[in-house]
C-alpha cells in the first residue's frame, strides 16, 4: 500500500484509530540504536512510519 492511501484510511477511520504524530515519534537515533541492537535494518517504509506516527491503536486495543 502506498503512503498517501495509509494516510487517506488513517483519516478515514480516525473514528477508530488513534495514531501518534510526528511529535510523538522515536528520534532517529533512537531507531538506528534499536536496528543495531537487534542486527536488523528496518524497511524504509517502516522507518517512514515511525517517523510519522511512531505507533498507535486500533479500536483502543494494543499499540502497534
Amino acid at each position: 500500500m502506498d503512503r498517501e492511501k495509509l494516510i487517506e484510511l488513517f483519516e478515514e477511520y480516525s473514528d477508530l484509530i488513534n495514531m501518534g504524530t510526528a511529535d510523538d515519534a522515536p528520534s532517529n537515533d533512537w531507531i538506528n540504536a534499536a536496528e543495531k541492537a537487534l542486527l536488523v535494518s528496518f524497511p524504509a517504509d517502516y522507518k517512514w512510519f515511525l517517523n510519522n506516527y511512531g505507533g498507535g491503536d486500533i479500536c483502543g486495543g494494543r499499540n502497534i
